[in-house]
């Protein structure tokens, strides 16, 4: 099982491209470690190697919406803060049970849904905002 970046998932500004196909990566990682039964400290280094993609990817969209004014900024960031609550919840679970077929099920569920969903709609909405104004 794995998460796939495809074209119709570029939003255009080259930075954003990038941390996206960067988590794309780092999430499926998280997912051959925790369905492969690669031990328990390896998959809490993914989980937290992937937090930290997500940070910086959240960091750097955030910048563009401050530095260009995004009239959605608000909504868009409320998003980024429900995905952080989804994954602190996930690597909760994870120090709770360890790497189970309920991380795996969540990490598909919560991550890769949520990630394809959330690139589709609201960062290709700030894509196109973005392209317009450089």
């Amino acid at each position: 099982m794995t998460i796939q970046w495809t074209a119709d998932l570029v939003v255009g500004i080259n930075s954003i491209d990038t941390q996206h196909r960067e988590l794309f990566l780092r999430v499926n990682s998280l997912l051959d470690v925790a369905s492969g039964g690669n031990g328990n400290q390896k998959t809490k280094e993914v989980i937290l190697f992937l937090c930290d993609q997500v940070m910086a990817c959240f960091s750097l969209e955030e910048k563009f919406m401050a530095q260009y004014r995004y009239p959605l900024a608000n909504c868009h960031q409320v998003e980024h803060d429900r995905f952080i609550e989804d994954l602190t919840h996930l690597t909760h679970g994870y120090d709770a049970k360890g790497a189970s077929t309920y991380l795996v099920m969540g990490i598909q569920r919560r991550v890769c849904n949520w990630l394809i969903d959330h690139i589709d709609k609201s960062d290709r909405a700030l894509g196109n905002y973005l392209k317009a104004r450089l």
